[in-house]
């Protein structure tokens, strides 16, 4: 019954894996999607249980360094995803200021016409 469950987990976690990255392929998540980074952090868990349970320690090795770096990535681009936001705001609210100014420049030359 427990080589049961840790193959299930084993399978689990490879869908965890592969997953994210056809979405991230396919531009339906980016790096700034935490779904991406959280199904990396459990097929992580769940691939390092695995091959641990079989004595794959390569493996294992593997799966779990994947894994520190998918919860950095969490953490990084989860924060910075509100961050991305701010100033992908300040930079549309910036080319409206330059519009406003041209649009101004325009009219006054229009005027002394």
């Amino acid at each position: 019954m427990t080589a049961t469950i840790i193959d299930i987990a084993g399978w689990l976690g490879a869908a965890f894996y592969i997953f994210p990255y056809l979405q991230l392929n396919l531009k339906k998540w980016d790096v700034y999607t935490p779904a991406y980074h959280f199904c990396n952090i459990i097929g992580s868990l769940m691939l390092t249980i695995n091959t641990l349970y079989y004595l794959s320690y390569p493996a294992a090795f593997t799966n779990a360094f994947w894994g520190g770096i998918a919860i950095y990535g969490f953490m990084k681009y989860g924060r910075a995803k509100s961050g991305r936001l701010a100033a992908s705001n300040r930079i549309v609210k910036s080319n409206e200021m330059v519009k406003s100014e041209h649009m101004v420049k325009s009219e006054r030359a229009a005027k002394s016409r």
